[in-house]
This record gives structure tokens, sequence and C-alpha cells, in this order.
């Protein structure tokens, strides 16, 4: 059986009767192929009651974000961290006494170490020190030679005046 209305697609409709479970079944399809439906009868065939089956309503649950378990957990950490730190600082607020040195608790006469010799110093000749050494005795030898150069010079100018003396005598006689 075919109906048509005016702007709808033609439906195709057929009816079944289902002898082994008594039902009776009116399915419609679009002739494109769509999806079928069917709509099941509660009716008493042969005795047999069956009844409609029918879907349960979905159970609602709530949606939990993560970042609400996650808000959770970090207040949980946030919340033993302040609490370890209050416990610390309770901790600080006892004062702990040293203990004993281990001397103290078995006295014992402490074997002294043996006395040492005094070093002796050995003389350090530094290079440098030698060099001034050799400096100051050639210092001393160029001193030596300009006085030595200086009277020299003395003593020849005054053998130079003589000389001139006599001539300038011999030359007046």
């Amino acid at each position: 059986m075919k109906l048509a209305l005016p702007g709808l697609q033609q439906l195709k409709v057929s009816s079944s009767w289902d002898n082994s479970n008594g039902n009776f079944s009116i399915s419609s399809r679009t002739s494109g192929g769509g999806p079928r439906y069917s709509i099941e009868s509660c009716c008493t065939v042969g005795g047999r009651a069956r009844k409609k089956k029918q879907l349960k309503a979905t159970c609602q649950r709530p949606f939990n974000l993560r970042r609400e378990q996650r808000g959770r957990l970090k207040e949980e950490k946030l919340m033993k961290k302040i609490q370890k730190l209050v416990e610390e600082k309770e901790k600080l607020r006892i004062p702990i006494a040293q203990g004993l040195p281990w001397t103290t608790d078995e006295p014992k006469c402490l074997i002294k170490p043996p006395v040492k010799k005094n070093t002796i110093p050995i003389d350090l000749k530094l290079h440098s020190d030698i060099r001034a050494v050799e400096r100051a005795r050639f210092a001393h030898q160029v001193a030596e030679k300009r006085s030595l150069i200086k009277q020299y010079k003395m003593e020849r100018e005054r053998q130079q005046k003589l000389e001139e003396e006599e001539e300038i005598k011999r030359l007046r006689k």
C-alpha cells in the first residue's frame, strides 16, 4: 500500500502477523530506503500474553570534570605541606642539647705525641742576593777606576803646569 502526501516523501506501509509470537507488526519505510520503524502491539494469541518491550530511561549521572579532581588533590597537597611546615616549626621550638664529647663517657689519659726537635734554619742563597753582591763589587770597581782616572788627570795637569813654568823660566833667561 502506497501513501503519498504533497511535499513529503512517499511512504510504504506493510503489515504482518507473526504466528509464532502472536505479534502484529506494522512497519513503514521511506522510498529512499531510510530507517525502518516497527510498532509492536500487545496481543493475546493462543493463551500467551506478551508485553510490549519498553526501553528503560538512562540514569542521569553527574558529569565530573578532571579539573575538580585536580583542584581537590592540589588542596590536599597544600594542606599536607602546611601541616608539615607547622610540625617542623614546632620541632624547632624545642631546644635540643648537644651530647657530651666521647672522652667524657670513658675518661682516659690521652697519650701525648712525641715532642719534635726544633728545626735548624738553612741559610738560603737567593739569586737576587748573589746578583746584588756582584753588582756592588762592580760598582766599587767602577768608582775606583773613575777616581784613578781623576787622579791621573790631576797629576798630568800638575806636571804640565810645571813644564810650562820651567819653559817660561828658560825663555826668560
